[in-house]
């Protein structure tokens, strides 16, 4: 078929492997990053009027294609963590819902932006396959990953109400495990080569997207995919919970179980207790000058 693959949070790794798969598949493809990257299409998918804009001005391309297929990849998986207490830490929660507003902008509103711009052109015959990258962790209410998960559901619930409700609209999540990736080692650079093993391979997600067939006689307009390597006695239910993943994301930021880093911080923290007492007890013998002329110690 014809398409057209527009990109959003086409700049990373996974974006640009994407984007390199699609275009030798044939496809016309639009790859757009927010920020200035050489050889992308810069735009902002918060600026709805921009997105506007854009498909108005590419209206006549687009309209040629039988198929448009949205692949949203812009949105952060961040993990809401204190990794000293194990606190949840959520630093710019919205009042509506307590997700992280720099979260849910960058996933929700850009996607919705996105949707809007493309349906304001599309034809009523033209397919529109919506497809959104999302977590196998989503399935599971982990406290550290709230904002980029309840994000994430929200595009879940807006595409699934799509399919439903317009002809011609497919959906599909890919949800993946934790991705062989540069973001990721600078996000867990301890992690162990054992867990490295079962990290997915771009190739391994691109193999699953060859074998889809959005448009078979099923009728199943919406449809999540599961994407992981099996790991010897990993059982999902055991791995994804709240004290598991503290300990995982402890071992694999600082090379320490949360018990040793919670030592080191406090064997750091008297270390700097006295150097800053010992400073402070050197001030205390200096002279200084009041005001009113008057030297003085610090008491």
């Amino acid at each position: 078929m014809n398409t057209t693959t527009i990109i959003s949070g086409v700049s990373g790794e996974i974006g640009q492997a994407f984007k390199v798969y699609f275009e030798n598949k044939g496809h016309t493809v639009y790859g757009f990053s927010s920020r200035f990257t050489e050889g992308l299409e810069q735009l902002d998918f918060l600026d709805n009027e921009a997105v506007k804009r854009f498909f108005e001005n590419h209206k006549n391309q687009i309209s040629e294609a039988e198929v448009i297929n949205f692949l949203h990849l812009i949105g952060p998986f961040k993990t809401e963590m204190d990794l000293l207490t194990g606190e949840q830490v959520i630093e710019n929660p919205r009042e509506d819902n307590n997700l992280d507003d720099g979260i849910y902008r960058s996933t929700v509103e850009t996607f919705e932006n996105g949707v809007e711009g493309i349906r304001d052109i599309k034809k009523d015959n033209q397919k529109l396959v919506l497809s959104v990258v999302g977590s196998i962790s989503d399935k599971y209410n982990i406290k550290y990953f709230q904002s980029s998960r309840e994000s994430k559901n929200l595009i879940r619930r807006n595409i699934e109400k799509l399919t439903k409700e317009q002809k011609n609209i497919f959906g599909r999540i890919i949800n993946v495990s934790s991705i062989y990736s540069k973001k990721e080692f600078q996000e867990r650079p301890f992690t162990s080569e054992k867990d490295l093993e079962v990290w997915l391979r771009m190739e391994q997600i691109l193999l699953v997207i060859e074998n889809e067939n959005y448009f078979d006689s099923s009728g199943d307009f919406y449809r999540e995919i599961d994407v992981f390597n099996k790991k010897e006695g990993f059982t999902p239910s055991e791995y994804y919970t709240n004290s598991n993943i503290y300990r995982t994301r402890v071992i694999q930021r600082t090379g320490k179980t949360p018990e040793e880093f919670r030592k080191m911080f406090k064997e750091f923290s008297d270390e700097q207790k006295n150097e800053q007492n010992a400073e402070v007890n050197e001030i205390k013998t200096i002279p200084y000058h009041t005001k009113f002329g008057n030297e003085m110690k610090l008491k």
